[in-house]
């Protein structure tokens, strides 16, 4: 990051932050896949004017195959408002997608938590709440029809389902809930 520029922390993967660097390692890279990798940072509000660089990405990798690998540099921007119908208009739905399938996730592997721990009644309302969260981000951006959104509605009110307290359904659930954040072979997008 910049000087000034603070990274706060990942969403959905483990990163290493250290000083004014955040650093990620992906294993492999498929052909044909996106790689997703959010961060979060603090800019001061003494640096939240106009537009600025906040800061530079770089990827590197190694090539399998005996070919060189390659690396690049890009610069991240922000652009900063005051102006409500700017910060709408400046919106990126895909970046908030995301956002949302990795926030959820964070907050389905809680309520997944709570149920296991025996906390019925805790864990079931902060399921329903995931679900409504995603409906209203996705009426809010306007992603809908978006397969990893509605894999996140349908486990999250599968999960707050009165039948799903019983034991032996409760173990259908769970499973179904953790194979769809897994970055399945064939998945054009990897969290």
């Amino acid at each position: 990051c910049v000087p000034g520029v603070t990274p706060m922390k990942s969403l959905g993967r483990d990163a290493k932050v250290s000083g004014s660097r955040i650093s990620y390692k992906v294993n492999q890279i498929i052909g044909g896949t996106d790689q997703v990798l959010i961060a979060e940072l603090d800019v001061p509000a003494a640096l939240a004017n106009d537009q600025r660089q906040l800061a530079e990405v770089k990827v590197a990798y190694r090539a399998t195959n005996g070919e060189p690998g390659a690396s690049i540099a890009q610069s991240v921007q922000g652009r900063f408002s005051q102006s409500d119908s700017e910060i709408k208009a400046g919106i990126d739905a895909d970046v908030m997608r995301d956002v949302t399938v990795l926030l959820v996730r964070e907050k389905k592997d809680e309520a997944i938590r709570l149920r296991d721990a025996g906390r019925l009644d805790e864990s079931q309302k902060k399921f329903k709440d995931n679900a409504d969260y995603v409906r209203a981000q996705q009426q809010r951006y306007g992603f809908g029809g978006n397969t990893s959104i509605e894999q996140e509605i349908k486990a999250n009110d599968a999960a707050a389902a009165p039948k799903a307290a019983s034991p032996e359904e409760w173990s259908k659930v769970r499973k179904t809930l953790r194979e769809g954040d897994t970055n399945q072979a064939g998945s054009s997008r990897k969290f």
